[in-house]
């Protein structure tokens, strides 16, 4: 049986991941509409403006930052990515994908 504490744990880590795509999709479109082409360096671009909207603004915990930063691996290089190569990056790689690519991507 889920406790209350889990409940609100796992509510807390939802509007986390919603408030890290929010974000993520804003940039990414900026990129899109300036007609950029999905790149490992765009990707790692997109990331750290992310991760320096979300801590700039102090709304989540370090180790939830950490944690999700854990979760997203970018391989060197500045290739022009397929969206098959997009996703190989993690829900972070499909989101930037789909705004970036079109919602085929996945």
């Amino acid at each position: 049986m889920i406790t209350e504490e889990e409940l609100a744990i796992r509510r807390g880590h939802a509007v986390f991941r919603a408030d890290v795509e929010r974000v993520v999709r804003v940039i990414a479109e900026r990129h899109r509409a300036c007609g950029a082409l999905l790149t490992r360096q765009l990707m790692r671009d997109i990331l750290e403006e992310t991760l320096a909207d979300i801590g700039l603004a102090a709304r989540w915990p370090a180790q939830l930052i950490d944690a999700r930063l854990l979760e997203i691996t970018i391989p060197p290089g500045d290739d022009v990515l397929t969206s098959g190569d997009a996703v190989a990056a993690g829900d972070f790689g499909k989101l930037v994908a789909r705004v970036l690519v079109g919602p085929n991507a996945d």
